[in-house]
C-alpha cells in the first residue's frame, strides 16, 4: 500500500513538472525570423582604360554583403552606360596678378601653376543624370562571367568605333598665299555701293551671330567628342542586386600604334624583352608619349591582367627577373599615350617562350692558391646565379689531366687540399654547377708548388 502511494506521488510530481515546462515553452515562443537578404556591397573601385579601340572596365570581385557577411558566388554583373557628345574646350587661364602689397610684379612670388584639366575634368555630368539616363549595355553571366575573371579581378571589354582619320594638310602647291587670293578676289569682285548699317552695334561688329552663323562659330570652338560613362551592379546567387558602383568616365582618343620589332629572348638573368624605340627620347620625356606597359600571362591564361611593369618614355628594353624556370609565358608590350586615364595601343606582337634552365653559371673570379705547410689552400669569389648549387675544385699534377678532389659540391668559398707531396707542381681550377646540373666554365689553371 505504501509503495503504491509513493509511486502515485512521484507520478503526480512528474506530471506537474512536465506541465510547467510545457507552459514555460509556450510563453517564450517567438515568430520565426526571415533569413537576411543577400545584397552585395556596392563596388567602389571600378576603373576604365582605353586599349586600342576598346574600353576595359575592371573591378575587384565583391566578397561581402551590406550586412557584413561573406558573399558567395555572383550570378551576373550588369554594366550600365551613358554616352554623351560634348565640346571639351579648356578655358584660357587668367594671368596671375601680383598681390596688392606695394611689391612689383618682378618681386612677387611666382604663382603656383594649376595642373591643366583633363578632358574628363571638362566633361561635367551630374550623377543624377547618369542614374536617370544610363542604359544597360551588357550583362555578364555564366561562361562569359567566368571568362572575365582573372584572380580577384573582373574585366569587361567594350569595342569602340575607330575615330575618323584627320584630314591631310594641303601641300604647299595646293596652298595659295592668302594675300594673293584676297587681292585676286577683290580685283574680280564688282564694285558695290556702300550701304548704311542698320545700327551702331552692327557697324562696330558687336552684334550676336544668329542661325547658321552661330552654329559655325560654335563649331570653331572644337569638335564634338564622345564621353563614355559607366557604372556596374552585381547580382549574387539567390540574392538581390546591389546599388550602382562608382561612376567612371573616359573620352575616346586616337590610340598610338603598338611598338615595332618586339623580341623576347630567355637569358640566365631572366627573360629579355626589346623593341624598336625612339633613341632620341630621354627617359621620362613626355613629348615622346608616356612610355610602355609590359604584360605577361601564363600560356594557359585567357587574358592579360595588370601590367608586369610600367616604363617611362625613352626605354626600349626590359628584363623580367621574376620569371621562373620550367614555366611557359606569353609577353607583349603596349605604347602609352596617356596615364590618366590610361590610353594605350592595342595588343600588337605576342611572343610565347618556354623558360628552361639551360644556362650554366659563370666562372668563379679571383681564384688563388695559397701554399701552406703540407697543403694548398684555394679561395675564390662567389658566383651570382640564382640556381647555384655549389662549386667543384679540380687538380692536375704537372701536365696531367684534371680530376676533382672532392665528391660533393662545395657551398663554401674555399678548400684546403692536404693530399699533396712537398716539392711537386700542381695545377688547380674551380667551376660552379647549378641545381639543374649545368656546369659552368672553369677558371684559368692556377699553378702552385707544394711547400
Amino acid at each position: 500500500m505504501c509503495s503504491r502511494t509513493a509511486n502515485g506521488a512521484r507520478a503526480a510530481i512528474l506530471t506537474a513538472a512536465l506541465a510547467a515546462l510545457t507552459l514555460s515553452g509556450c510563453g517564450n515562443k517567438e515568430s520565426p525570423k526571415p533569413p537576411p537578404q543577400i545584397i552585395p556591397v556596392p563596388t567602389l573601385d571600378l576603373r576604365v582604360a582605353q586599349r586600342g579601340n576598346e574600353l576595359l572596365l575592371t573591378f575587384t570581385y565583391p566578397t561581402t554583403t551590406v550586412a557584413g557577411a561573406a558573399l558567395g558566388d555572383l550570378e551576373s554583373v550588369e554594366f550600365w552606360e551613358l554616352v554623351r557628345e560634348m565640346r571639351l574646350i579648356a578655358p584660357t587661364p587668367a594671368a596671375p596678378e601680383a598681390a596688392a602689397t606695394g611689391t612689383t610684379a618682378g618681386d612677387a612670388p611666382a604663382a603656383v601653376q594649376a595642373p591643366a584639366p583633363t578632358k574628363e575634368d571638362l566633361a561635367a555630368i551630374d550623377p543624377a543624370e547618369f542614374v536617370a539616363a544610363a542604359k544597360l549595355r551588357l550583362t555578364l553571366k555564366e561562361a562569359e562571367l567566368d571568362d572575365a575573371i582573372s584572380g580577384s579581378q573582373i574585366t569587361a571589354r567594350f569595342p569602340l568605333e575607330p575615330l575618323p582619320e584627320p584630314a591631310p594638310e594641303p601641300s604647299p602647291v595646293e596652298r595659295e598665299p592668302e594675300g594673293e587670293a584676297e587681292g585676286a578676289a577683290a580685283a574680280d569682285a564688282p564694285v558695290a555701293e556702300a550701304e548704311a548699317p542698320e545700327s551702331d552695334a552692327e557697324a562696330e561688329g558687336d552684334s550676336e551671330p544668329e542661325g547658321d552663323a552661330a552654329e559655325e562659330e560654335a563649331g570653331e570652338e572644337g569638335p564634338l567628342e564622345k564621353v563614355y560613362l559607366f557604372a556596374i551592379k552585381t547580382v549574387p546567387v539567390r540574392g538581390l542586386t546591389s546599388n550602382f558602383s562608382n561612376v567612371v568616365k573616359i573620352v575616346q582618343r586616337r590610340p598610338p600604334p603598338p611598338p615595332a620589332e618586339l623580341e623576347v629572348e630567355p637569358s640566365a638573368s631572366g627573360i629579355v624583352l626589346s623593341w624598336k624605340g625612339d633613341e632620341e627620347a630621354a627617359p621620362g620625356d613626355p613629348a615622346k608619349g608616356q612610355g610602355h606597359r609590359i604584360y605577361r600571362r601564363g600560356a594557359q591564361a585567357r587574358a592579360y591582367g595588370e601590367p608586369l611593369q610600367v616604363l617611362p618614355a625613352g626605354f626600349s628594353r626590359f628584363v623580367d627577373a621574376t620569371a621562373e624556370f620550367g614555366r611557359r609565358y606569353i609577353y607583349t608590350v603596349t605604347a602609352v599615350a596617356l596615364t590618366n586615364p590610361v590610353v594605350e595601343s592595342a595588343i600588337g606582337a605576342e611572343h610565347e617562350v618556354q623558360y628552361e634552365d639551360r644556362f650554366p653559371p659563370p666562372a668563379p673570379t679571383n681564384a688563388i692558391a695559397l701554399p701552406e705547410a703540407g697543403a694548398v689552400r684555394l679561395i675564390w669569389d662567389a658566383v651570382d646565379d640564382r640556381e647555384l648549387l655549389g662549386y667543384f675544385v679540380e687538380r692536375a699534377e704537372g701536365e696531367g689531366d684534371f680530376s676533382p678532389i672532392h665528391d660533393e659540391p662545395l657551398t663554401d668559398l674555399e678548400i684546403t687540399d692536404r693530399d699533396v707531396i712537398s716539392g711537386r707542381a700542381y695545377r688547380y681550377r674551380v667551376y660552379a654547377v647549378d641545381a639543374e646540373g649545368n656546369r659552368g666554365k672553369p677558371t684559368e689553371a692556377i699553378e702552385v708548388r707544394a711547400p
